[in-house]
């Protein structure tokens, strides 16, 4: 399991990088298995002295190296880059499709390759423009829901 200090304090900061006292860094390592048997064998008395060891590691990372695997919350305008790249590259992708919809509706002339008959050939058309429809109503629903749990950090 674990053999070092070092290993015990990047466990117990994986799981809160937050942790502020040797009480909070005992429960942690409770929860991830390291049992009084385990602290007597790293040669110390119980699970709370080695939290306390455990956080002086861990306040020495602090101190060299900042917050450990904290991550910086996005400004709005770095959210709002974030979102313009998206919608910039989803345009991209989907950029054939819009090509194929807009040059069968406006002009009516099929870019697919379709040697069929030309009732078939509208068939399919009108089905792919129904199912980018239809799909283009589905994500918003969804996401809604996904981005409020993403921001509330749920």
């Amino acid at each position: 399991m674990y053999r070092d200090l070092d290993a015990l304090a990047r466990a117990v900061l994986e799981v809160d990088e937050k942790v502020k006292d040797h009480l909070e860094a005992a429960a942690i390592l409770e929860a991830i298995g390291v049992t009084p048997r385990v602290a007597k064998e790293l040669g110390y008395s119980d699970t709370f002295e080695l939290a306390k060891e455990v956080m002086k590691i861990i306040d020495y990372y602090r101190l060299t190296l900042g917050e450990i695997l904290v991550e910086e919350k996005p400004t709005k305008l770095q959210r709002m880059m974030e979102a313009v790249k998206l919608f910039i590259s989803g345009v991209f992708f989907s950029a054939p499709w819009l090509l194929i919809t807009i040059s069968y509706m406006l002009f009516g002339i099929s870019l697919l390759p379709e040697y069929e008959e030309p009732l078939r050939a509208t068939a399919i058309d009108i089905a792919l423009i129904l199912s980018i429809v239809i799909t283009s109503i589905l994500p918003p629903i969804f996401m809604r829901k996904l981005q409020f749990h993403f921001y509330q950090e749920d």
